[in-house]
């Protein structure tokens, strides 16, 4: 399921969908190839079969609600790429120089003693395709995100994810700290 309503001046883009490692990497560079703003993400993923993925997101474009054509397009354009017929990367390589690290980039790993799952912190300074480039990074150390939390606050973007390793299994805190460097030297270069 995948609709997008207004809500206040912006849009309410609601999403469910069985998580994949690669779901966000399409869905964020979708959004970023739409050139849309994201004001707040609400992520909540099952740990547990079917491994479902509920994601609200608060969007817009130029300050102003998506208008019915975009929404449309842009629910059209995350299914298509779901189902494989449309190349993310491709469109955005048109925008962007996806090869150009980002700036500012710090990365942490932690086990989050409250929820007992694997968490990574990551803070890098405001850039149009920092989120699409986190999560192309999450996708090709195939991680599992199971929640997500989003601040944006004084030019710096702050994202922390719960997470689950490949075959959807806790991450021991030795390899989480080198998945961390290594989402950060992907992020950076």
């Amino acid at each position: 399921m995948i609709e997008i309503k207004p809500e206040s001046h912006k849009s309410a883009l609601y999403f469910v969908y069985r998580n994949q490692s690669f779901l966000l990497s399409d869905i964020f560079g979708v959004l970023a190839a739409y050139g849309l703003t994201i004001h707040n993400l609400s992520l909540y993923g099952q740990i547990a079969a079917p491994r479902l993925v509920f994601i609200k997101l608060v969007l817009s474009r130029g300050s102003k609600a998506l208008t019915s054509q975009t929404a449309e397009n842009v629910c059209r354009a995350i299914q298509e790429s779901l189902a494989g017929r449309f190349e993310v990367e491709e469109m955005l390589s048109v925008e962007f120089n996806l090869d150009t690290g980002l700036e500012g980039v710090e990365t942490e790993f932690y086990v989050d003693p409250v929820f007992h799952l694997p968490a990574l912190l990551i803070e890098a300074n405001n850039q149009p395709k920092l989120l699409y480039k986190v999560m192309h990074a999450v996708w090709q150390e195939d991680l599992l995100v199971v929640n997500a939390n989003l601040l944006v606050w004084r030019g710096r973007t702050r994202l922390l994810l719960y997470l689950l390793g490949p075959n959807e299994n806790l991450i021991p805190e030795y390899l989480g700290h080198k998945i961390a460097e290594g989402i950060r030297y992907r992020l950076m270069g």
